[in-house]
């Protein structure tokens, strides 16, 4: 947030261009998408006055391989819960909201243990159906989220349309007893990102009304991300991602084999993604793409949740907040677009 503000990128998003020229004017890609040319717009300099030049550019791109600034207090960012329904609630504020590309899941790192319940892909097609999405929705988001079958959110470039799972918890009993499990089973740790401590509470309460036993377990964020880096948390994880990107880059994250989140994959689609990283035409990349997405979905590889819509508090000064007019952001943006009402 703090760094949209403070600078202006080669490209950014702004309101009705995801890709809009910045500092740059216009850009183009080689045919091998490995080269990328920037035109610099005429006469741009930094604050201190001093020219900007194409080294310039080149010493920041080398510096990002290897600020704070004071927010609006008339803004409060990510409300939730009673939070969000007590703004709503009170006549002098308003709640602002958007949909960003960001995916709530629950993720069952142990389904690679043969050993495991969560082996058996019955016992994952169990837990999603034991999940009353829209409920977790009205709790957590006043309703407002997008329930998803997929954890691509869907206005990422290649993400395939998915609906989820049904809620029906009586299937789902009947599924764990199909495999083996007529009583359910102890499922062990339940670890949801913190600070979420309320989606991980629900997410258990309704995985034990089908007799899916769970631990909540409360975690520091840092120690949290880097124990799910380090494929030590098992059981049952209850997570988000916010991070921009396209489905390829979401895939790379938490599904190929060797992604930084992942215990575990399938050998036919890491070489899916092999193909379609090497893939130019969009047409054929997209197919492969979605095939990927199929068999994620058919293998039950995730439960998935919604896409959240993010809540912001916005004080009675406040003409226009900016928040949703880029699509890929969830906080206000530009910041230039802030308006206060008249006095």
């Amino acid at each position: 947030m703090f760094l949209y503000a403070l600078h202006d990128a080669l490209i950014k998003p702004l309101p009705g261009n995801d890709m809009a020229p910045c500092v740059a004017e216009s850009s183009k890609e080689s045919p091998d998408g490995l080269v990328y040319e920037f035109k610099l717009r005429d006469g741009l300099r930094f604050h201190n006055g001093d020219p900007v030049t194409a080294e310039d550019v080149k010493f920041s791109f080398q510096r990002y391989r290897g600020a704070s600034a004071k927010l609006l207090h008339d803004i409060d960012y990510l409300m939730v819960g009673l939070e969000a329904a007590t703004i709503k609630a009170d006549p002098k504020l308003k709640l602002a909201r958007t949909i960003a590309p960001a995916t709530w899941w629950v993720e069952f790192p142990d389904q690679w243990n043969p050993k495991s319940p969560w082996n058996d892909k019955r016992v994952r097609l169990a837990a999603n159906m034991a999940l009353d999405k829209q409920a977790i929705n009205d709790a957590e988001r006043l309703g407002y989220s997008r329930l998803r079958g997929s954890i691509i959110p869907s206005g990422m470039d290649f993400a395939l349309k998915i609906d989820p799972y049904p809620y029906d918890p009586t299937h789902a009993k009947r599924l764990l007893a199909e495999a083996g499990f007529p009583s359910g089973f102890d499922a062990g740790d339940l670890t949801p990102l913190p600070p979420f401590t309320t989606m991980g509470e629900a997410v258990a309460t309704q995985l034990a009304a089908v007799a899916i036993r769970t631990r909540m377990r409360s975690m520091e964020r840092a120690t949290f991300m880097e124990a799910w880096r380090s494929k030590k948390l098992g059981g049952v994880i209850v997570t988000v991602s916010a991070a921009p990107g396209s489905t390829p880059v979401r895939l790379e994250s938490f599904v190929v084999s060797s992604a930084p989140y992942v215990a575990g994959g399938y050998p036919d689609i890491d070489d899916l993604f092999r193909q379609q990283a090497q893939e130019r035409d969009r047409k054929k990349r997209e197919a492969v793409l979605n095939q990927i997405q199929r068999l994620m979905h058919e293998r039950v590889m995730f439960a998935p949740i919604f896409e959240p819509a993010t809540l912001h508090g916005v004080g009675p000064r406040v003409e226009e907040p900016a928040i949703g007019l880029n699509t890929q952001l969830y906080f206000a943006a530009p910041y230039e677009d802030i308006r206060l009402k008249k006095p």
